[in-house]
């Protein structure tokens, strides 16, 4: 979907942004990052949505690692809508080329903005 500031839509389910994040509960199943697929741990520091259909039908929660959390909380900090699930390493990549934001630096193990 990339960057968007309008929120809303017809979506299969909907989520309750966390305000902070919290530790990673012990689950009978390992969880992965639902952006980067990172497997969690037990007392992992965590974004934990709580998500349910429209009629209100509670669904299991969504969980993000630390690292995509801070860019979800940064992106939707500064008037951004995010939809889970999306990578928000990506994200961060586009928000960078619209602001014209320009590193050498890597950001997760690759170059993002090479210098021209």
């Amino acid at each position: 979907m990339g960057l968007s500031c309008s929120c809303g839509g017809d979506y299969g389910y909907y989520y309750f942004p966390p305000v902070d994040f919290s530790i990673m509960p012990e689950r009978s199943r390992r969880t992965r990052c639902f952006s980067c697929g990172k497997f969690l741990n037990k007392n992992d520091e965590v974004l934990k949505f709580d998500c349910c259909r429209g009629d209100d039908v509670e669904m299991a929660p969504k969980f993000y690692c630390s690292r995509c959390g801070e860019i979800y909380f940064n992106l939707s900090d500064i008037g951004y809508c995010i939809t889970l699930g999306e990578r928000m390493e990506d994200l961060l990549a586009e928000y960078h080329e619209l602001s014209g934001f320009k590193t050498i630096e890597t950001c997760f193990g690759r170059t993002c903005f090479p210098e021209r």
